[in-house]
């Protein structure tokens, strides 16, 4: 390769676009970077061979790496309750964002940190999209016990945030 650093960072990013336009496996993902993995072991001396398997391999590892920042942990509150909660939850955490008022509403992320209710009472980790009627004084930082119904936001799911 004539510009090794400059091919194979081309290689990952178009492996990061390729991931975000293509919905594929992370088994399939995984077990192809295995086998070019092993390709690359097998013809370390050919020359060409192995600068197309190192390509290969930059590419993989783009698509690897994208892929898996949708993988959420098991205690992730997405995984926890349903679409629409019926029941209202405790939720324990702090805020991350400033609170700004809205109308009569006050809105901000908190950062999630243990989850009560519907015979539940666990760790958790996420960000909860607030809106609050009270309007106490709150400030980055504050932690807070809140109760009340969670709702999954609208659009949920596809942009990977």
């Amino acid at each position: 390769m004539k510009h090794p650093l400059v091919i194979l960072t081309a290689s990952f990013c178009a492996g990061i676009v390729f991931v975000a336009s293509f919905r594929l496996s992370w088994l399939l993902i995984y077990s192809l970077a295995v086998l070019f993995l092993i390709a690359g072991v097998v013809f370390f001396k050919r020359r060409l061979a192995c600068d197309i398997v190192l390509v290969c391999l930059a590419f993989l590892l783009g698509v690897l790496l994208l892929k898996t920042c949708y993988i959420l942990p098991s205690c992730h509150i997405a995984k926890i309750f349903s679409y629409r909660s019926q029941q209202p939850y405790l939720v324990k955490g702090f805020i991350t964002s400033e609170p700004q008022i809205r109308g009569n509403r006050v809105v901000f992320i908190l950062r999630a940190q243990e989850l009560q209710g519907n015979n539940l009472n666990r760790s958790t980790s996420g960000n909860i999209l607030v809106s609050a009627s009270d309007k106490k004084p709150l400030r980055y930082g504050d932690g807070l016990i809140l109760q009340g119904r969670l709702y999954q936001p609208w659009g949920w799911g596809g942009s990977g945030q």
